[in-house]
């Protein structure tokens, strides 16, 4: 019977019943999935000190990560009142180092048993006794074997994650290591190779054989980089392949809504405005009318930095909709900035007969049925929301138009979720991060780009200082001032941890100081 690298995992040494089964569970069940696991890191000789060489960096102000091989020789839990910690002593052939756990105890202590060799990784400091001493490092167990030829041939190592599934098998580091060498060196030559001959030459890219065996086992940094190169290729080039399928499905498969522009309500809200839209916008909104128009389903991406004037091609988008007896949907990821919209969308189409609705996670089941029925009830409707919008209960019946901002915020699973809730609607999607063509085409290749690269005129140039905290009383004062000129201010601290108790006690006092003044 043929060996194929379809195979159950089971067939390698090493791998029983139980085994197999935590393999499973992690989601690797034939050997190829195996092959597919890759390292999360890699030790290389050229990166590990010797002992000896330890205080001679911390000395010199080193204040990096190191690592080290070394050889546990002897650990003891020491009592201090209700803490425990655990110290480790380690040795290779220049010297010894101590660790301290300070967390875990009971795990650790298992863990570090003597003659075990270990990678270490973490900050070495001089402790008050003159002792280096590394606290809580990273760790991967090595075999004796491992240990000494690591030095000895110069070779990488492959350290893989592994999670607690595995662990719970008695899956160390280098078991998993060994059955995956023994994957590596059965099975990676009956990999098929995925992409076209003329690919691979015409990009320089390596063949997947090779790819497999060097991601694994490089002899070298430079064939791993070709081999991590191959495979970030490849992954891209079938994610461009699928969003090429999915953009020609949408494009000449998918029947939408044929949206006819009526400019009573668009011309009544540009009357209101007190300012001019720009030609940037002008030019955005011809794309977006065309693609209404089309009876396709638009699927556009809106990019303009903050302030260019997406949110009014936003809102003449929905009056678009609106006018056609559909229902328009905003999704925003915060509930801030669903308020922000509702207020400012509520404001601009007072008096248009329109009912604006604001959907997020803090309303109660009462708010909710009394929103969605005013969502059946009518088709003047505009709702605006956080993630609340997708959720299965929520039915939002003629959906449309989808506008989401901050698009980088949400998964495309997310979108779509919200898009289903409508036939095939309309989607705009708005984004203020800077994101640049060629890039934007990768990741929104389904979507068509349009771009706002033009800031509206009389536009208030922002200015940004930098001051320390003795500044503080001038500070106040200047906000005082422009408070008394009619202007608004707000001051943001950021997030504070409950450890960080003088951080926390700036911020009351400042606040008692501001109730006060003001």
């Amino acid at each position: 019977m043929s060996e194929s690298v379809f195979d159950s995992i089971q067939k390698l040494k090493f791998v029983g019943v139980r085994r197999t089964e935590a393999f499973r569970s992690i989601g690797i069940s034939t050997i190829k999935d195996l092959l597919y696991f890759f390292p999360r890191k890699y030790l290389d000789r050229s990166n590990i000190i010797k002992i000896d060489q330890i205080s001679k960096f911390v000395r010199n102000g080193y204040k990096d990560e190191i690592t080290i091989l070394a050889e546990v020789v002897s650990s003891e839990i020491l009592r201090f009142r209700k803490k425990s910690i655990l110290k480790v002593l380690f040795k290779d052939t220049t010297g010894g180092i101590e660790c301290v756990w300070f967390n875990s105890i009971s795990y650790f202590s298992k863990v570090f048993k003597e003659n075990i060799y270990f990678a270490l990784s973490g900050k070495p400091v001089i402790t008050k006794y003159g002792h280096i001493q590394i606290s809580h490092p990273d760790f991967d167990q090595l075999d004796p074997e491992e240990s000494r030829s690591f030095f000895n041939t110069g070779k990488i190592i492959p350290v893989y994650p592994i999670p607690k599934e595995l662990r719970k098998s008695n899956i160390s580091d280098f078991n998993l290591r060994r059955i995956i060498q023994q994957a590596v060196k059965s099975y990676s030559s009956l990999l098929d190779e995925s992409l076209p001959d003329y690919i691979l030459k015409d990009n320089d890219l390596m063949g997947i054989i090779d790819t497999i065996r060097n991601i694994h086992y490089p002899a070298h940094q430079e064939i791993l980089s070709k081999a991590l190169h191959r495979i970030k290729y490849e992954e891209l080039f079938y994610f461009e392949i699928l969003v090429a399928l999915r953009r020609d499905v949408i494009k000449s498969q998918t029947a939408g809504v044929s949206f006819e522009v009526n400019t009573e309500r668009v011309n009544k809200l540009l009357n209101k405005l007190d300012f001019e839209l720009t030609g940037a916008q002008k030019k955005v909104l011809r794309e977006i009318r065309s693609d209404m128009e089309s009876g396709r389903p638009m699927n556009r991406l809106l990019q303009g930095d903050v302030g260019s004037g997406k949110t009014i091609v936003a809102v003449i988008s929905m009056l678009i909709c609106i006018d056609n007896n559909y229902k328009a949907a905003l999704m925003v990821p915060t509930e801030i900035l669903a308020l922000q919209h509702y207020y400012v969308i509520k404001n601009l189409l007072s008096g248009f007969d329109i009912e604006i609705l604001l959907l997020t996670g803090s309303k109660t089941e009462t708010e909710r049925k009394q929103i969605q029925k005013i969502i059946h009830s009518g088709n003047n409707v505009i709702i605006i929301g956080t993630h609340a919008l997708f959720e299965e209960r929520v039915e939002i019946e003629k959906l449309g138009l989808v506008i989401i901002d901050e698009q980088h915020r949400f998964g495309v699973l997310q979108r779509f979720r919200l898009i289903e809730k409508g036939k095939s609607p309309d989607v705009l999607v708005m984004s203020a991060t800077p994101i640049p063509r060629t890039l934007s085409m990768t990741i929104y290749g389904d979507l068509d780009v349009s771009q706002i690269d033009e800031m509206p005129e009389n536009r208030v140039e922002v200015k940004t200082y930098l001051r320390d905290k003795e500044r503080l009383p001038k500070i106040y004062k200047f906000i005082n001032d422009k408070i008394n000129e009619g202007d608004q201010a707000f001051i943001i601290y950021p997030l504070i941890e409950e450890s960080d108790k003088i951080d926390l006690e700036d911020a009351k006092s400042n606040f008692e100081y501001l109730k006060n003044t003001w």
